[in-house]
């Protein structure tokens, strides 16, 4: 069964009529074709058909090129159209994470779409998105237990790191304010690069470890204590490493529980959660 929200959001999807019959008029110096066929690389479909229909008002005898953009803005808005049929019907079947890639293209092919379309996508990838980014959540952490089962630590590592946008865009799109969005997003760069300089140091790292081992086993007491005092730099760094991305993950942690407090704690941001969890592990 289908909850109301779910309801709602198939319905508006349906009775979605994406369309522009506008007019426009440009006090642009710029050639106003110029203008509507950069309009057209942005993806800003509506603003160039606006701009068209004024040029063509003023100026018929540019109907042959205005055709040939107007063709193309049609293909493209088509396709745009044959997509939102997709969700439509991946929507009200059973398998919601089919639905979010579907969500995501329609935002890249029409990053500037009229409100009605925008809700409803904020709305449909929230549902959708949490299935998605929960099952793909899931993958990660049982494919990086597996590595470092494997003794694969570094492989390990690149493999969380591959979760650390998981729910990033509905939590962005969340409302949050600047200053909430801007200080994870700050944090959650340092965290993508210390997992980086891990990951760049290790394979040094456990080189220093095999020197150890072979100048202990060679009864080589200069060179292994040379080796050692370097292993033990490395190690340092590592942990220096492990225990900033810990206070991150904390951070993320208190910045959750400061969203849902100040939201009447009815709403995980699960963002936040998702990052801990990669951080920290299971």
């Amino acid at each position: 069964m289908f909850s109301r929200k779910s309801v709602y959001i198939f319905s508006v999807l349906i009775c979605l009529v994406i369309g522009s019959q506008y007019l426009y008029a440009t006090g642009s110096k710029e050639d106003p074709y110029d203008t509507a066929e950069n309009l057209y690389e942005q993806k800003e479909y509506n603003e160039a058909i606006k701009i068209l229909v004024e040029l063509l008002k003023n100026d018929p005898k540019q109907m042959e090129r205005v055709q040939e953009l107007l063709d193309k803005i049609r293909v493209a808005k088509k396709y745009y159209n044959d997509r939102y049929e997709d969700l439509i019907i991946t929507y009200g079947g059973d398998d919601l994470e089919l639905a979010y890639p579907i969500i995501k293209e329609l935002e890249e092919l029409d990053p500037t779409p009229n409100e009605l379309t925008r809700d409803s996508l904020v709305l449909a990838r929230e549902t959708a998105g949490f299935v998605f980014n929960n099952n793909k959540w899931g993958s990660i952490m049982e494919e990086a237990l597996t590595l470092i089962h494997q003794k694969q630590y570094s492989a390990a590592v690149e493999t969380y790191m591959t979760g650390f946008d998981l729910s990033l865009d509905i939590f962005i799109d969340s409302g949050y304010g600047n200053v909430i969005v801007d200080d994870v997003l700050r944090k959650s760069e340092e965290m993508k690069t210390i997992s980086s300089n891990i990951v760049d140091i290790y394979p040094e790292m456990e080189k220093s470890f095999e020197a150890v081992v072979s100048s202990f086993d060679n009864r080589d007491l200069s060179e292994y204590t040379q080796n050692l005092a370097s292993a033990l730099e490395f190690l340092e760094q590592s942990a220096s490493y492990r225990e900033s991305l810990k206070d991150i993950a904390d951070s993320f942690i208190d910045q959750e529980k400061n969203i849902r407090d100040a939201s009447g704690g009815d709403k995980q941001v699960y963002y936040l959660i998702y990052m801990d969890r990669l951080l920290n592990g299971r």
